[in-house]
């Protein structure tokens, strides 16, 4: 299991990458993940942004980008992970 201290630093990241650019659909979709996998499945409270607000900012991923995140990361049990790879 990954510190927190570099989930932390991976949530610090894909925040700057989404203020940079609201329309970055991958870097949103990522972060869901991230959140999902690390806190959800540790069963730690889950800070803000919520899952929810996430997923709402990546609704739009494209192929590709979507093909990238299955291909990179491997993360056969979050149910947003998996949902990602069924919908290719």
């Amino acid at each position: 299991m990954a510190r927190l201290s570099t989930i932390r630093t991976i949530e610090s990241y894909l925040r700057s990458a989404t203020e940079l650019d609201r329309s970055c659909a991958q870097a949103f979709l990522l972060w869901a993940i991230v959140k999902q996998d690390y806190f959800v499945a540790n069963g730690m409270k889950v800070t803000p942004p919520p899952i929810s607000d996430l997923l709402s900012g990546g609704r739009s991923i494209d192929r590709g980008h979507a093909q990238e995140i299955i291909t990179h990361i491997h993360a056969p049990r979050n149910e947003i992970w998996e949902w990602l790879r069924s919908n290719l």
